[in-house]
């Protein structure tokens, strides 16, 4: 929501129509309804991050950044900041949640093959004991 926003405001859109025109790309129906309440704040007078502030849904970091950003008048850069320092995150998480999902897999496997390989030879080990 941070980038769109960005963008849209960075285009010359006023803020209460950039948070309408943002609300609408979003597929998350709660946010969506937490974003139309943003609306109304701002609509009543209210400055952006203290009406992201009550949703009590955006990080605190974000809302923060926000507040600096609108206080220095440079609300469309910090919303920039803002999705990069997030999307960052995701990507480093995301990364570490890869790599420590891919030793385990390979376990797993390991166990898998080597059942099927006990499953496939013990039946002919068990039948040459038989036979001697």
């Amino acid at each position: 929501m941070s980038r769109t926003l960005s963008m849209v405001l960075a285009s010359g859109t006023p803020l209460v129509n950039s948070v309408q025109v943002s609300a609408d790309t979003m597929g998350n129906k709660f946010l969506k309804l937490k974003i139309e309440m943003v609306i109304k704040l701002l609509e009543e007078g209210a400055g952006f991050s203290k009406s992201l502030l009550k949703t009590e849904v955006f990080p605190k970091l974000a809302i923060r950044m926000i507040d600096a950003g609108e206080s220095a008048g440079a609300l469309e850069k910090v919303l920039d900041d803002v999705s990069d320092f997030y999307e960052n995150s995701v990507d480093t998480k995301l990364s570490i949640l890869s790599s420590s999902i891919e030793p385990i897999l390979m376990v797993i496997m390991g166990f898998m093959i080597g059942f099927i390989v006990l499953a496939m030879y013990l039946p002919i080990f068990q039948l040459a004991g038989t036979v001697t």
